[in-house]
């Protein structure tokens, strides 16, 4: 303590000098100085490199987008053109199998049984199903005649018991 001795002293005659208040003022009271743009740089920089790298993520997420677009779009193409070649193909085989249907000798019917049957019933019961079930569904000229007189469109739709004889149906089964 009395190595401070010295200080009230020296407090004394600065405060007499009025240059106490402005010591303190410059070294104790340290007023904030008034703020400018260039005080907001760091908030700024960062709120810039933010916006930067967000702009960069839409770029690099867009150009992915546009390349899994495109892909996906050549994709739907070629399965189109497939498509469209299966539908050229079929076209092709049906005006052939109109084709051999007009030109064939040979009687040839087409017949459809609706519902189907599952092959693991019983013999008798897929009989009797395809028996009631069974319809014509086209026929050649050729083998009108062997049914009745009439053309092919009057025969599309009957059943086989419509067509043949249940007796002769009978007979031709084991």
């Amino acid at each position: 303590a009395a190595e401070l001795s010295w200080v009230p002293a020296s407090m004394q005659r600065l405060r007499e000098a009025g240059t106490v208040d402005a010591l303190a003022e410059k070294y104790l009271v340290n007023p904030e100085p008034p703020r400018t743009l260039w005080s907001y740089r760091y908030w700024l920089l960062s709120i810039l490199g933010l916006a930067i790298l967000g702009a960069a993520g839409a770029i690099f997420w867009n150009r992915a987008l546009v390349r899994s677009v495109r892909l996906r779009t050549e994709e739907m193409e070629r399965a189109m053109a497939r498509g469209e070649s299966l539908m050229r193909s079929l076209a092709a085989n049906e005006k052939r199998f109109q084709t051999f249907m007009t030109l064939s000798g040979e009687g040839i019917a087409r017949a459809e049984v609706n519902p189907p049957i599952g092959v693991e019933r019983p013999e008798a019961e897929q009989i009797a199903h395809i028996l009631a079930s069974t319809r014509l569904a086209e026929c050649n000229r050729a083998l009108t005649p062997m049914i009745r007189p009439g053309s092919p469109a009057d025969f599309v739709g009957l059943g086989l018991t419509d067509l043949v004889p249940a007796r002769e149906l009978e007979a031709a089964l084991p």
